[in-house]
């Protein structure tokens, strides 16, 4: 008695089933999973239904569009960034007019996550059109030198949080700093906020916002634009990137092949792919955005 027979299932694949006994089993099945099979009700005793429950999964991606670009937003919309990059020199610069003063204070508020003691920040002051450059000391400098790269009055490690380590989890938080130009007072002068860094390692580094010299009615919270300001490396920012992401789709087939299939992420962060029944796969993804190490959230799911 002839106990199995072997079904096409349109161009789904197809099937094998053996009724011995009353009962019905698959015994092979291309694709080899995802098959349900029954009598059929009103077709009779010998009458099966086999159906192929889904032809393929979909593999669903879902991530964040934006992400920030230093642990801190700007104080207000903008602020000034210093970017970052290993063994570069970024500047922001603007002339300003003493006469007429005779003391001057400039403050801002800042946040920075700077290499210790390698890499540093510097608020500077020229007298002769740039040639040469007085470093301003303040509240958050420091002349300690341990590597022979602070030219002065320098600016390094971490906002808010003196003596910690970026390797040990701390971030930075907005500081407010003032500094005395009483002694370039009735000069016309260049005032240059600076970062320079080594070759090695390199943080999230300097924002800057909400500059001002009371005494000359100067104040900028940098929502107006760059103004007079010249920057070269320093980025008028937002505080936030457009969050890119490189994703691949790993799959193994039945037969143990295995392919790489890149998948692309949309406007609203998705991307889809799609395996067959008999198919296992792993999404491997990474957070492509340049210039920053902040972290971006994302989903998968499978139907």
């Amino acid at each position: 008695v002839v106990t199995q027979a072997t079904y096409a299932i349109g161009s789904a694949g197809s099937v094998t089933l053996d009724r011995a006994g009353g009962q019905l089993q698959i015994v092979s099945a291309v694709p080899s999973s995802g098959w349900t099979v029954a009598k059929a009700e009103s077709e009779g005793p010998l009458a099966i239904k086999v159906t192929l429950r889904s032809s393929t999964t979909q593999v669903e991606f879902r991530g964040d569009t934006l992400v920030r670009l230093a642990a801190e937003l700007p104080k207000g919309q903008y602020a000034w960034w210093s970017n970052r990059s290993d063994d570069s020199q970024a500047m922001l610069t603007r002339a300003v007019d003493l006469r007429g003063l005779t003391k001057a204070t400039l403050t801002f508020e800042t946040w920075y996550e700077i290499e210790n003691d390698y890499d540093y920040a510097f608020i500077t002051v020229s007298t002769d059109g740039g040639k040469s450059w007085d470093t301003l000391p303040g509240s958050l400098t420091t002349t300690d030198d341990p590597q022979g790269v602070n030219y002065g009055h320098g600016i390094t490690g971490i906002s808010g949080r003196p003596g910690a380590k970026l390797e040990d989890g701390h971030r930075g938080r907005w500081v407010s700093e003032q500094m005395d130009l009483s002694p370039y007072a009735s000069q016309q002068i260049l005032l240059r906020f600076w970062q320079i860094t080594d070759q090695g390692f390199n943080a999230p580094g300097m924002l800057i916002d909400n500059i001002a010299i009371p005494e000359l009615g100067f104040s900028d919270n940098v929502e107006e634009g760059a103004g007079d300001w010249q920057a070269e490396g320093f980025v008028r920012v937002d505080g936030t990137l457009s969050q890119q992401w490189d994703l691949r789709l790993v799959i193994t087939g039945a037969d143990g092949a295995t392919r790489v299939v890149p998948l692309s992420a949309d406007g609203s962060g998705r991307a889809v792919g799609q395996l067959a029944a008999d198919e296992q796969a792993v999404l491997v993804v990474l957070g492509a955005t340049l210039h920053t190490t902040e972290p971006a959230n994302y989903s998968v799911s499978t139907n």
